[in-house]
C-alpha cells in the first residue's frame, strides 16, 4: 500500500546511512518513551557497521524526498535479523516499517538466506511491538539468553569503568 503512494526503500551501509538511521531512530525512541537503555549513541551504530563479524544493512523508507523510517538489520551466516528501527511519527499511517520488513524479506530470499528473524517485544514481552512483528508470520519460537561471563577479569574491569556496582542485576552490568 505504501509503495503504491510513492514510498521508496533504499539499502545502505555507509556513514551517511548511519547518520540518517540515527536521526530517525532517536526521536522515535523518545516519542515512544523508551528507556535510556535503548538510546544508542551514533558511535555505537557506526561501530556495528565497522564490525567484521557480520554485515549491517540499513533499509530506509523515503516519501516525497524525505527519509521517514529506517531499520538496521544484521546479517550473519544464513540469518538476517531485524535489530533496531525508527519511524517519524508524522508518517506512521503510511506503515513504512511494514514496507521495510517486506523489502528485508525480499533481500533475504534473493541472497538465499534461510532465516529472517524479527525478534520479539520489549524485554521478551507480548507487547504491541511483539504483536506488530507477529503479524508477519504464524511462526514463533522460544528465545533464550545465556548469561555467561567467559573472562571474569575483563568483565569486572568493564563494569568498574562504567561505574556499576557489584550488586547490579542487569546483565551485562556494564551495558
Amino acid at each position: 500500500k505504501a509503495l503504491k503512494v510513492g514510498l521508496v526503500i533504499e539499502t545502505g551501509h555507509s556513514p551517511r546511512d548511519v547518520d540518517q538511521f540515527h536521526a530517525l531512530y532517536m526521536p522515535a525512541m523518545k516519542d515512544l518513551g523508551a528507556k535510556n537503555f535503548y538510546l544508542f549513541e551514533k558511535s555505537y551504530i557506526a561501530s556495528m557497521v565497522e564490525a567484521g563479524d557480520f554485515e549491517t544493512i540499513f533499509l530506509t523508507a523515503w516519501f516525497e524526498g524525505t527519509p521517514i523510517s529506517s531499520a538496521m538489520f544484521i546479517v550473519t551466516g544464513q540469518t538476517m535479523q531485524y535489530y533496531l528501527s525508527g519511524t517519524d511519527n508524522t508518517y506512521r499511517k503510511l506503515s513504512p516499517a511494514k514496507a521495510i520488513i517486506a523489502e528485508a524479506h525480499r533481500i533475504a530470499v534473493e541472497r538465499g538466506l534461510r532465516h529472517l528473524v524479527l525478534g520479539g517485544g520489549v524485554g521478551s514481552s507480548r507487547d504491541p511491538l511483539f504483536e506488530f512483528k507477529a503479524g508477519f508470520s504464524d511462526l514463533t519460537l522460544p528465545f533464550h539468553v545465556i548469561q555467561w561471563i567467559i573472562d571474569a577479569e575483563r568483565y569486572h574491569d568493564l563494569r568498574e569503568r562504567a561505574g556499576v556496582s557489584r550488586t547490579e542485576a542487569f546483565f551485562p552490568a556494564y551495558r
